[in-house]
């Protein structure tokens, strides 16, 4: 049977605790224990955990026993998202089924694993979408935090100047 080969280390990224990044590299072997297929996602991957609408938290908050096989699955909708799939996970229907496997491998419940399949199936497209509009909303807060950089830096390169209240008497090395 498949298995995840260590625990699920996080730290949240924003107020609302909806983004979170991974401290060390979560392990998945796919197929069963010894197969030499591994997923490994880096540490460092950004997720979301699993995409529920909020209004259907209290019955499938975004983490909970499911949260290793949502990470596991934003990481290959990720990569597929970039033209670059991991080889065990090369189209969405794939990601989808090794998603429903780590479900079950996590303890997740059958009638609860197939709901989250079905989900994804029908609604996993959406991904795409929504994973563009974070990186986008990503790369507007690097550019903004680069921008803020340079700024700083150059105040401080600037010499200063000392206006002694005469027309003209400002000479900087004074």
């Amino acid at each position: 049977m498949s298995q995840f080969t260590g625990p699920l280390r996080l730290e949240h990224l924003d107020a609302d605790w909806r983004l979170w990044r991974l401290l060390e590299p979560l392990r998945y072997e796919v197929g069963h224990l010894g197969s030499g297929q591994v997923v490994e996602v880096p540490a460092g991957f950004v997720t979301d955990g699993a995409s529920v609408p909020r209004v259907l938290w209290g019955w499938l908050p975004a983490w909970g026993r499911w949260s290793r096989a949502a990470t596991l699955h934003d990481y290959g909708y990720g990569l597929i998202h970039v033209g670059a799939p991991h080889p065990l996970m090369s189209t969405r229907q794939e990601a989808d089924r090794v998603f429903h496997e780590a479900m079950l491998v996590s303890g997740v419940n059958r009638p609860t694993a197939l709901v989250m399949w079905l989900a994804v199936r029908f609604f996993g497209q959406f991904a795409r979408v929504r994973s563009a509009a974070r990186d986008r909303k990503q790369e507007a807060e690097a550019v903004v935090q680069n921008k803020l950089s340079r700024e700083s830096s150059n105040l401080e390169a600037r010499p200063s100047f000392r206006v002694s209240g005469h027309k003209g008497d400002s000479d900087p090395h004074r």
